[in-house]
């Protein structure tokens, strides 16, 4: 499965983040993340953004990164993670796949629980769980992510933070600022 399009909404009704993920097979996958499970999970995503960003980093400039301090080797994340959301595109509205395949080619989960892990210095293996009951099966899901994807991912995660106005996660976010070149409406952003 390639990744084609993300697409974050905060949905007031529910008070839930949709994470809508497009692919070019002509999937759609609909990911729910619950208040509860993002303030759980979103430590670990920003820690893991920041270790990626700064291996892609090392990655093209090995003596750039190790002899350095953590203020700043954290400073080159920094400016890693800005490099891959400059060249994202947001301004292209995100495509729902056509009629008569969104049907049997969507697949939506209430995610219960995400483990997050590196596959590669540049990849990131996300497994993403549902169990909505406590004997009922359990529904997997795991995409292999490119640092570019991911850092896109969780700076849509962040966005949607944000305009959610949940209390006790924008403390963790008091520093971010979305990309200015980002676009679209208070409701709906997108990545690629």
């Amino acid at each position: 499965m390639r990744i084609h399009q993300l697409s974050a909404s905060y949905e007031a009704i529910h008070d839930r983040i949709l994470l809508r993920i497009n692919t070019h097979e002509g999937q759609q996958l609909q990911l729910w993340f619950t208040q509860r499970l993002l303030r759980q999970l979103l430590p670990s995503l920003l820690r893991l953004e920041q270790q990626l960003a700064l291996q892609s980093a090392a990655a093209a400039n090995p003596q750039k990164t190790q002899n350095h301090s953590p203020e700043a080797q954290a400073m080159l994340a920094d400016l890693k993670r800005e490099e891959f959301l400059q060249r994202s595109d947001f301004a292209t509205p995100y495509r729902e796949p056509k009629p008569a395949q969104a049907e049997a080619a969507l697949q939506t989960f209430l995610l219960t629980q995400v483990r997050l892990s590196m596959a590669a210095e540049t990849q990131i293996t996300v497994d993403f769980e549902e169990q909505l009951e406590q004997d009922a099966p359990q529904r997997q899901l795991q995409l292999q992510l490119t640092a570019e994807i991911y850092i896109g991912m969780v700076d849509l995660l962040k966005r949607s933070v944000l305009l959610a106005q949940w209390p006790g996660m924008l403390a963790e976010l008091s520093l971010y600022t979305p990309s200015p070149d980002a676009t679209g409406t208070d409701q709906d952003l997108h990545l690629w």
